[in-house]
């Protein structure tokens, strides 16, 4: 039963990743760039915790389950996906997330955990081994 749920897990990792969609089609939710950006340009105090909340689940993952990622996204050497510089707030990670995203509008239909990474990657100055 376990391993059935670990490939249905891995499926819908790879078709979220994977799915590229109309950019002028795609309905905002958190999923998406564009739920993303709407919740982080919101003030609202509960966008604000919602999109934190996702952010860091999303770098937890990225970083502290990288196995399994670095394997979905074909890397076999033995670098991390991402690394985050000591002493970074989500503050700071919240910004650099929400200006990237202003700053690639095209990119908005794109799964918003690669464009997380993403615009981490940039930030900190790394170099994207996944190739997505």
């Amino acid at each position: 039963m376990k391993l059935n749920g670990i490939v249905l897990t891995t499926f819908l990792l790879i078709v979220n990743l994977y799915a590229v969609e109309n950019p002028e089609d795609v309905k905002p939710t958190i999923q998406n760039g564009k739920g993303l950006f709407v919740l982080l340009d919101d003030t609202s105090w509960i966008s604000q915790i919602v999109a934190e909340a996702y952010i860091l689940g999303a770098v937890d993952g990225i970083i502290l389950r990288k196995r399994a990622l670095r394997a979905l996204c074909g890397n076999t050497v033995d670098k991390a996906l991402l690394t985050m510089p000591m002493g970074v707030k989500i503050e700071q990670v919240m910004s650099i997330v929400h200006q990237f995203l202003k700053d690639n509008p095209k990119d908005l239909y794109k799964p918003s955990v690669a464009l997380i990474r993403q615009s981490l990657l940039r930030a900190f100055g790394q170099y994207d081994i996944a190739g997505y």
